[in-house]
Order: structure tokens, then C-alpha cells, then sequence
């Protein structure tokens, strides 16, 4: 069969708010690996990455027109549940016979709401797709609805009622899922906007997956999608991963998308010695790690095989703040650790997240002073927001009051403010953690002596700029 997955578009500014400028695009790397699946199952499959594309719906139905598809998949998380709505509903106005698929984040977490606010879906998945979205295609070829409607996961419309059949989807041997096919999306190693932490990381760039899953239990973060430990590819397949990339490709550069690259540590241990073993060194990488699993023998170790920066989410520099989001993180420790990488030469990165819940500006301020006197080499601030499927959406009415429309819900703008504060309060403090760290002299000339081509000079100097005449 033709199908055809979708990544629904969704605009800059409702993405990134007063960020805009310094925005970055990344592959959908879900839709990636359920095409390469699918292909590999004796499907003609096709991926369009609408945001990063920036497509309009005008230009879907012209490639649903040439494409001539038999099913549609289109992948949602939250923030574009209402993109992929519309796109659904306009491929049913195009052409009412084609089978259109829901997956991803946002339907997973809320399945029944989502399926009876859109009738232009036909069926969607909750959970990972790859296996059981193969199932289907191969029953739905030989028109056997019978055998669709016992699929594991699976959502569909009894008349006006609609079904969800149990089933997480969860796979637990990675190996059997097929190596991706990166030509399903095009431009995948070269079109993709990196985050400004990242300019650095060396073109071409391959943003791979090795692993799912985590073991924390922040309750800002919902674990229904992928579970609740982590699952890694066998070593052998993500070597065999990197050597691809590296000799088909000519790749330099890796940002691994793993929620905890090095959960598991005699894993991680047994795969940076088998980088440095097969020369794979030489491509220089980026990853997300806890603070709690790195030590001086890792960073050691992943340094020598190749690693030039690590993502942490820290979230907040005050104890009470991190003990409301049950983030498993003692801010005293985290002075060291970071000097630490620095010391290796492995820059760092942290996100944080003002608005939590029971957050006052003596909170905000602790941050503030946290992130400007800790050795890190970049920061970001998320606007916190209670999602769907996490444990703090559940009670935020305890600690706040929300919009609740999900097209809101980016991380860029305080949809939800907490008891006593205000969002210009929030949008304040914001700006102040932003330009008192970035725009230390210090900060600067560091920030210059890491970057090593023009993108990141050029991100580099519109960053102090947008700091400088943008947020005050």
C-alpha cells in the first residue's frame, strides 16, 4: 500500500513565543522509525515533516493528490493536537475514502477525549506504533476489519461510541525494529535548525535514538508513551547504527534524542569503549543525561568517545520547588559535577522551569543566582506547564490556575501561573535569568571560545542581541 505519515505544522511563535528568533527544528524521529517499518514490511511509504517544512494544508493535499495514499498517519503530541485535527479533517473534506490514523504523545495520554473531538479520525494507537501499526496495514490490505478492531492499543468508532482496546504497545526488544531509513525524510542530516546549545555539534548531523524509556519519576513528566524504565538497542546494533551514518552518510556529528542516554551504566560503559575500539570517536556528540548518573569515570569515558555536551534538566535551583516536582536532585551537588565536565572538556546544558508549582519570587530568585554561579555553558527557561498525562495536571488547580488550551501548551508562554504570582511577574524573572547569565563577561568570552563554525557564531551573536533589545 501508499502510506503516507504526517507531522503536523504548527507556527514559530506558538512554538517558541517571546523566543522566536532562536527557535530550532529537529527530525520526527517516531514517524521515522514507524515508516522505516513499514517500508521494510513491503509498504511504499512517504513522511512529511509539515512544521519543519513549513507546510501549509493546501500543500498535503497536493502531495495526497500525487502520493494517491491508502492510509494517512499523522503523529500528535499536545501542542499540535488541534494542527492535526484540522489536517485530518481537511484530508475527509479532500477525499472522505481515505483511512486516516491518529498516534503519538497526545492521544496516548488522552485517548478518548481526543478520538471524540476529531470524527475525522478513523483509528488511531496508543503507545509505540511500529509493530502494531504494521499488524494493521497487513489486515487493512486484505480488508479485515474484523481482525483490526482486536488489535492491541487500538481506538475506533462503534457508531457514535468510541473503543479502546488495552494494550501498551511496548517493545521490548528494540534489535527487532529495523535500521532507519533516513532517505524517508528528506534532508534529514542537513535541514534541521539546531538549538543553540547544539550549533556546535559538527555537520552533517544524525539525530538518532539508542534507547526508550525512563526511570525517574518527576511528576511533571508523563511516562505513558514509552514506560517507565529505560530499553536500549543491543550495542552491537547502535554501533552498527554509527558505523552507517558515519561511512553512507558521512556524518561528524550525533545529537542523541534518548530521554537518559546513560541510565544504564554497564551499558553506557560497553558502548563508549566500543566507539573508541571501532574509531567512532571521531564523531562528536551530544546526549541528555540526570545529573545523578554522571560521574568522573563516565565523563572521562565519554569524552574519549567522543561526547563534547551533555543536556541536564535541573529545573529549579530551589529545594522546595525541587521537592514539589519530585526531582530527585540535590542542588549542593551540582556545583562539582559540572566543574567536573568542564574539566574534561564536555560543555553543559541545562533547562529550567520557572511557575512551578508553589513557586514566589524568593524561588525564582534562588534560581536566578543557582544558574549564574554554576560552571554551565548554557541555559534555557520553560514556562511550566501541567500536561496531560502527568501527575501535576491532575492537581494543578492546588497550586495555580491554567488556560487549558492545549495549542497553547509549548513550554514558551505561562499558561499557568501559580497562587500570588502574575505572568508579568514570571516573564520578569525570566528576563533576568536569561540576560544575568548570558550577559556576564565572562559567559561571553567563554561562549566565543566554543564556537567553531559560522552557525554557531551566528546564533551566538543574534542570542546577545535578542537578550540585549528583546527580553527586558
Amino acid at each position: 500500500m501508499n502510506i503516507l505519515l504526517i507531522y503536523p505544522s504548527v507556527s514559530d511563535k506558538q512554538k517558541f513565543g517571546r523566543l522566536t528568533m532562536l527557535g530550532s527544528t529537529s527530525p520526527p524521529l517516531n514517524l521515522l522509525y514507524l515508516g522505516s517499518s513499514l517500508k521494510a514490511s513491503g509498504h511504499t511509504v512517504k513522511i512529511v515533516d509539515a512544521d519543519a517544512g513549513d507546510y501549509r494544508l493546501s500543500d498535503i493535499l497536493s502531495i495526497i493528490k500525487s502520493f494517491n495514499p491508502d492510509v494517512v498517519g499523522i503523529s500528535s503530541v499536545t501542542l499540535t493536537a488541534s494542527a492535526a485535527s484540522d489536517t485530518a479533517a481537511k484530508i475527509k473534506e479532500y477525499d472522505p475514502g481515505i483511512t486516516v490514523v491518529l498516534g503519538g504523545h497526545h492521544v496516548t495520554v488522552l485517548p478518548l477525549e481526543t478520538m471524540e473531538n476529531c470524527t475525522a479520525f478513523d483509528y488511531a494507537f496508543t503507545g509505540e506504533a511500529e509493530n502494531v501499526f504494521c499488524d494493521f496495514a497487513k489486515l487493512f490490505e486484505k480488508e479485515d476489519i474484523a481482525s483490526i478492531k482486536k488489535l492491541p492499543g487500538l481506538l475506533y468508532r462503534e457508531g457514535k461510541t468510541v473503543i479502546h482496546n488495552p494494550g501498551d504497545n511496548i517493545i521490548e526488544n528494540l534489535d527487532i525494529l529495523p535500521m532507519p531509513e533516513f532517505g524517508l525524510i528528506d534532508g534529514f542530516f542537513t535541514k534541521y535548525r539546531k538549538a543553540a546549545h547544539n550549533t556546535f555539534v559538527p555537520e552533517p548531523t544524525a539525530y538518532l535514538l539508542i534507547s526508550r524509556g525512563c526511570c525517574y519519576t518527576c511528576n511533571f513528566c508523563s511516562r505513558k508513551v514509552s514506560g517507565t524504565r529505560a530499553r536500549y538497542y543491543s550495542v552491537d546494533y547502535s554501533i552498527n547504527l554509527l558505523k552507517h551514518v558515519k561511512t553512507a552518510h558521512g556524518v561528524k556529528g550525533v545529537i542523541f534524542g534518548d530521554e537518559l542516554l546513560i541510565s544504564d551504566r554497564k551499558y553506557a560503559e560497553k558502548l563508549f569503549r566500543r566507539m573508541i575500539d571501532e574509531g567512532l570517536n571521531d564523531i562528536k556528540w551530544a546526549c541528555r543525561s540526570h545529573i545523578n548518573n554522571i560521574d568522573e569515570d563516565i565523563v572521562s569515558l565519554m569524552k574519549k568517545a567522543g561526547c563534547i555536551q551533555i543536556y541536564f534538566g535541573l529545573e529549579s535551583g530551589s529545594r522546595a520547588i525541587l521537592h514539589n516536582l519530585n526531582k530527585n536532585i540535590d542542588p549542593g551537588k551540582v556545583y562539582e559535577k559540572l566543574k567536573m565536565m568542564r574539566k574534561h572538556g564536555i560543555s553543559s546544558t541545562s533547562s529550567f522551569m520557572l511557575g512551578c508549582p508553589g513557586e514566589t519570587e524568593e524561588t525564582m530568585k534562588e534560581t536566578i543566582n543557582f544558574a549564574k554561579n554554576s560552571p554551565m555553558d548554557y541555559v534555557f527557561v520553560c514556562c511550566f506547564t501541567p500536561m496531560p498525562g502527568t501527575k501535576i495536571y491532575d492537581e494543578y488547580t492546588r497550586w495555580g490556575k491554567m488556560d487549558p488550551d492545549y495549542s497553547r501548551m509549548s513550554q514558551s508562554e505561562y499558561v499557568f501561573i501559580p497562587h500570588g504570582l502574575s505572568k508579568e511577574q514570571l516573564e520578569h524573572y525570566e528576563s533576568r535569568l536569561y540576560r544575568s547569565f548570558y550577559l556576564r563577561p565572562e559567559r561571553i568570552l567563554r561562549q566565543f571560545a566554543l564556537m567553531n563554525n559560522r552557525s554557531a557564531i551566528k546564533a551566538t551573536l543574534a542570542g546577545i542581541r535578542h537578550l540585549l533589545f528583546t527580553l527586558k
